[in-house]
């Protein structure tokens, strides 16, 4: 999963109540990730959605296609993702309420000194197990050269 998408300026029309940021970057217009119209029931602008969107195939769902992962394994692959990233979402607002400064840039801050780490312990280790299960099965991996 990269850090931001881009799409056309049409795309961006047709997305323009569905609460994505877009910057325009040249002739393109970027919005980063994770995507703003993502819900917890999926993606809230999916007859719409860019074409970039149409077609992102992650890794997990390539090696389905390509037989080396059963489908069930797989959708259990996604249900633990989604308990990570519950896990990871809760302990983020229990840990940091209200809005303002994200909570992703709290915990950073936080994680930087001895006593944030010792305080958020338990939160850096959801979060990393979240990383960790989104890089084995979602990401793609680039070889090294």
């Amino acid at each position: 999963m990269l850090g931001a998408f881009e799409v056309s300026d049409a795309e961006r029309k047709k997305l323009e109540h569905s609460g994505i940021v877009f910057k325009p970057v040249g002739e393109w217009f970027r919005a980063p990730l994770p995507c703003a119209a993502w819900a917890r029931s999926g993606c809230t602008v999916y007859d719409v959605r860019p074409e970039v969107c149409v077609k992102f195939r992650c890794a997990l769902l390539k090696a389905v296609d390509a037989g080396s992962v059963a489908e069930a394994e797989a959708l259990a692959t996604v249900a633990q993702a989604h308990r990570l990233t519950a896990a990871v979402n809760e302990g983020l607002q229990a840990a940091f309420p209200g809005s303002g400064e994200s909570r992703e840039k709290q915990l950073r801050d936080a994680a930087a000194t001895s006593e944030g780490r010792a305080r958020h312990v338990q939160l850096l280790l959801d979060k990393a197990a979240l990383e960790v299960h989104l890089q084995r099965h979602f990401r793609e991996t680039v070889p090294a050269k």
